[in-house]
């Protein structure tokens, strides 16, 4: 029996803030009650509920006790303080975790509500009182049942339960005579104008009377519950009981309180071992019509209670009959009704009692197949959704399939009519879902069971549930397609498309995608009304996606503009379900391909923000936001070079994107990191630490490598799953190093000396996790480009400061090393990231600058002075690799006398190197651009030799004309010729630009004809890039010579006739 308790109290909002309003406005009250005048009065009662509604119980108990001095309270609800006290305790309780303190606030209920009755016996809310008060007694004796389950003391904490019982059925006991005596008192004759008022007054009294009659019968009920079966008192309490629920039946049969006393009184017989009389009442009530709706839910629980006694009495025939045919009423909003979903499993246990009595008397017997079958059908809706039955039906659907394949009845005949191919199509579909559940379940009792017999049995209907499968899913198919065939104008449309789904599903679980994603596109667009069109949408994205997948061609456009199409569609017909969520985070990786992020952002949006998919969706447009911004920065640094404004700020609407992506990773990160650690968490965080590195907030990065549930360095050095792909670690550390520096530039990173130890650290974590020498040269050299990356995207005044840390750092890990992959990386940082980065706008070398140049080429000089140690360089060839590097970084520090010497060297032993000799020619020509050394421009094009001296016509340093006429032609030397060739004109412009008069015409027209006789030569000049580079110059070329800067486009064009 349901005891009935204070209204059900729903809580919406944010406790932290309410807490805090109402505290302030309890303290608010109080003010009020020095300065409003004594005729204002306090909404009390409405307060007491807010604050009650809102778990604030602490501050609705000390507002009680405020308000009893309060003159601002009428006197009628300082009258009701103890009730309400009460009912505030008890539904604290509620939420209350410690057993003791959850006993204490409800012993204060109970002594608030004693008080209440004690000293307002003749006030209103008596008969509620009272009514709470058996409730609450009830609530605690079950409590105490509830305890004795697990405690060693069983017999005491029953018997106090069975004392608060005791108690409790006096308080109802007092409050029928109360409510008796009450209604006595009313006339039995009034006019329903005048008398509306006693009128009210009488059926409230009527129904509290009826209720409390209920109670307590259910409380002896309950009661004899706490004794064993054979006890002398539980019998008399269970006698006593059903004579109550009698005498409240015979009062009130011809209403639905009536018939539910005749069921509680049919449980009592039950339990005292009377099934005959039992059944009698509970057959009488399943008698009972269907209308209205609470006849069905009684019906539905007499079965259940009815089931108990037919197998008690041995007649399994009467309670399967019985059972199966109710359950064959059952109606689509009584599917999730818990009492209709016992009776399946009810109903399930019995028929599989009855069909082993059937296979011991005759194991031929037709009615086994057709039980089970039955049984299988009947169980499935039970097996669906979670709850406390959904195992046991599982269970017996396995039971009742057994080792019998034959569960598609072989011997039915053909269909003549859409309606019978239909049915039999959802005959095969429920024997697949049968033979799944088998597949699910079976395997683990193989695994558990030691029985060989049994085992093998179960092994049995393994092989049995396979066969099914197979063969339904194909008989399926084929009656919806022949139901297909048989549809007419009197088909009801809704079934003509049920089969259709049914159809799109079957289409994809045998892989034909085409056909599934026609048949769901159809049904989903041309029946969105229909059951299955949600679902067949569904089914039609996920085989256009697997179409997509197939789809080994570059060319995917048609199969991208469905998956989109049908997303979209998806999104917009159901924007509040689940599908409309699982279509968004398919669409968007799409969007994100087309570079769409705005309007993926847009879809990111439509899903609600505590949807588990929204955290998804978020990082993936976040990472393509930053990849977008990641690529735009290099772009823009391409292009201001080309321009050369190597620093010119990067542009607003591209740092708009570098907001944007932090902002929707953080938001998707935070989401994420409740669902546990994931791949995608771990890359998000990861981006999110590089945009906040980037960003000169170097500190946030570092509490993302360190933070508590997902720290990426953690996760690095355990190796844990999510850091599995490859090139992922090695980001982790490269990250965490830039962001600990970082963080010092930035003055957030605490004592130096431990910071700079934390970067060593993932220095060697680097080294560690690249095993092969030549790659992690490699993943140094990529570290040492994000570095440069860092100190150019700093603030102008913290850039100084941030290379002046790196630099400590460089100079630090230097000395230590004894590495040729860090002390590499060391001399690479210095110059590339380091020394470029310092260079002035105008490309000089600034005193800053050349101090890191300076330290490169002392790392390059001590790697040199190793080279002779065993195993120090990687490859025997390398030593010329240093030596390049060496001289490259001495004609970057302006040392072009050391460089050029390093060059020659070189040449000596290998004249025909064609990289040495582009650096040689690029030296002089570097050389040449210094004051008053406008010569060395000849020597740039036409060569040198080894000495000044020396004045052989064979000389070892070829220059660009000859390294330009010595690759003409061949392919392997593409980029080689065209840059010698454009260099060549460089050099003659900028040679003709320190000249005057005649002269400086005379060499800007040679320059010029150097690209004309090109371009005559190549039309495609080299490629797009070469191209570009070749259309400036000659645009600077015409403007030097007052000629229309129109670049190549003007040797496109004929000759004027």
């Amino acid at each position: 029996m349901t005891f009935r308790h204070t209204p059900g109290i729903r809580f919406t909002a944010p406790q932290h803030r309410l807490r805090r309003a109402c505290a302030g406005a309890v303290l608010a009250l109080a003010c009020l009650t020095l300065t409003l005048p004594l005729s204002a009065e306090e909404p009390a009662a409405e307060f007491m509920e807010a604050l009650r509604q809102n778990r604030m119980h602490d501050i609705a108990l000390e507002y009680l006790d405020a308000m009893a001095e309060s003159p601002l309270v009428k006197l009628e609800f300082k009258e009701t303080l103890d009730y309400e006290r009460g009912l505030t305790l008890i539904d604290q309780s509620r939420f209350e975790r410690d057993v003791a303190k959850r006993e204490m606030q409800l012993d204060n209920a109970q002594e608030s509500f004693k008080q209440f009755l004690n000293t307002r016996i003749d006030h209103p809310l008596t008969d509620d009182c009272k009514q709470q008060l058996g409730n609450l007694l009830v609530e605690r004796a079950r409590a105490k049942l509830q305890r004795a389950e697990k405690a060693a003391d069983k017999a005491t904490l029953k018997k106090e339960a069975r004392a608060l019982y005791d108690e409790a059925y006096r308080v109802f006991a007092t409050a029928q005579n109360d409510l008796k005596e009450k209604l006595a008192n009313i006339p039995k004759l009034l006019d329903p104008k005048r008398d509306e008022d006693k009128i009210a007054l009488r059926d409230k009294l009527r129904a509290a009377y009826l209720q409390a009659q209920l109670l307590s019968a259910a409380i002896l009920e309950e009661t004899a519950d706490t004794l064993e079966d054979g006890d002398a008192e539980r019998k008399e309490l269970l006698t006593k009981a059903a004579a109550e629920y009698a005498d409240v039946y015979e009062k009130y049969r011809l209403r639905i309180a009536g018939s539910y006393a005749h069921m509680y009184r049919a449980r009592c017989e039950q339990k005292l071992g009377k099934h005959k009389d039992a059944l009698s009442i509970f057959t009488e009530l399943l008698d009972q019509p269907d209308d209205p709706a609470e006849f069905r839910k009684l019906k539905v629980k007499s079965m259940n209670y009815a089931l108990v006694s037919w197998e008690a009495e041995k007649k399994l025939a009467e309670a399967v009959n019985q059972s199966i045919e109710l359950l064959k009423t059952e109606r689509p909003n009584e599917s999730d009704d818990i009492s209709w979903t016992e009776l399946k499993v009810r109903m399930g246990r019995v028929t599989r009692d009855y069909v082993k009595q059937l296979q011991a008397a005759n194991a031929k017997d037709p009615q086994i197949r057709l039980l089970r079958t039955e049984a299988r059908k009947l169980l499935l809706p039970a097996t669906k959704r979670k709850n406390d039955y959904q195992d046991e039906a599982r269970r017996l659907i396995a039971e009742f399939q057994g080792t019998d394949p034959n569960s598609i009845e072989e011997d039915k005949p053909e269909p003549k009519t859409f309606a019978e191919a239909k049915d039999a199509g959802k005959a095969a579909l429920d024997a697949i879902s049968s033979a799944q559940i088998v597949l699910n379940t079976v395997p683990a009792r193989i695994a558990r069971e030691k029985d060989a017999e049994i085992r093998a049995d179960l092994e049995k209907q393994l092989e049995a549930a396979n066969k099914v499968i197979a063969e339904a899913q194909s008989k399926a198919k084929e009656y919806f397609e022949l139901a297909m065939s048989l549809v007419t104008p009197d088909s009801p449309p809704e079934d003509v498309n049920i089969v259709r789904y049914f159809m799109c599903y079957l289409y994809y679980k045998d892989k034909q995608y085409h056909e599934a994603a026609l048949v769901g596109e159809f049904v989903a667009t041309r029946a969105s009304g229909s059951a299955g069109a949600r679902q067949s949408a569904k089914i039609a994205l996920a085989s256009s996606i697997v179409l997509y997948t197939e789809n080994k061609s570059d060319d995917k456009t048609f199969e991208t503009e469905r998956i989109k199409s049908i997303a979209d569609y998806i999104i917009k017909k159901w924007p509040e379900q689940p599908e409309a969520e699982e279509a968004i985070n398919t669409l968007i990786p799409f969007l994100i391909q087309d570079n769409k992020l705005d309007e993926a952002m847009e879809y990111v949006n439509r899903i609600p923000e505590a949807s588990p998919r929204r955290g998804d969706a978020e990082l993936k447009v976040g990472q393509a936001l930053w990849s977008t911004y990641l690529r735009g920065v290099q772009e823009h640094r391409e292009a201001m070079e080309a321009a050369n404004t190597p620093n010119a700020p990067v542009p607003q609407a591209l740092e708009q994107k570098r907001v944007q992506a932090k902002e929707v990773l953080t938001a998707g990160i935070s989401r994420m990191e409740k669902a546990g650690i994931s791949n995608e968490l771990v890359s998000a965080a990861l981006s999110l630490a590089q945009i906040s590195v980037d960003s000169g907030e170097s500190a946030e990065a570092v509490k993302l490598m360190e933070h508590p549930s997902y720290g990426l360095i953690k996760l690095a050095r355990d190796g844990h799953a999510a850091t599995s792909r490859e090139g992922v670690v090695e980001e982790i550390y490269k990250t965490a190093l830039r962001a600990y520096i970082g963080s010092l530039a930035e003055g957030d990173g605490g004592d130096r000396a431990a910071v700079i130890g934390q970067a060593k650290q993932m220095m060697a974590g680097l080294k560690s996790t690249v095993a092969d020498p030549k790659r992690l040269v490699g993943t140094y050299v990529g570290l040492a480009r994000s570095l440069e990356q860092q100190i150019q995207l700093a603030d102008p005044g913290k850039r100084k400061v941030l290379s002046e840390v790196f630099a400590t750092f460089l100079s630090e890990v230097g000395a230590e090393a004894a590495d040729y992959g860090v002390l590499n990386w060391v001399a690479v940082t210095f110059r590339d990231s380091l020394g470029k980065s310092n260079l002035a706008a105008t490309g000089q070398v600034t005193p800053e600058a050349k101090k890191y140049y300076a330290e490169s080429v002392k790392t390059y000089e001590r790697m040199l002075s190793l080279a002779d140690q065993p195993g120090f360089l990687p490859a025997p060839n390398v030593t010329t690799y240093l030596q390049m590097q060496l001289a490259l970084t001495n004609r970057d520090l302006g040392d072009f006398v050391k460089a050029k010497a390093a060059l020659v060297e070189l040449l000596k032993d290998n004249p025909m190197n064609v990289s040495v000799q582009v650096e040689a020619a690029q030296l002089y020509q570097d050389w040449a651009a210094y004051p008053k050394m406008d010569h060395l421009y000849q020597k740039a094009m036409f060569g040198a030799n080894a000495s000044d001296d020396d004045n052989s016509p064979k000389k070892l340093i070829w220059g660009w004309g000859r390294l330009a006429a010595l690759t003409a032609g061949k392919k392997q030397f593409n980029d080689v010729y065209h840059r010698a060739r454009v260099e060549l004109a460089t050099c003659r412009y900028r040679m003709g630009l320190a000249q005057a008069g005649a002269e400086k015409t005379k060499l800007i027209q040679k320059a010029k004809q150097d690209i004309v006789l090109t371009a005559k030569a190549y039309s495609d000049l080299g490629g797009d890039e070469w191209r570009q580079k070749y259309d400036k110059l000659l645009k600077d070329i015409q403007k030097s010579l007052a000629e229309p800067a129109t670049g190549l486009d003007s040797l496109d064009k004929p000759p004027a006739t």
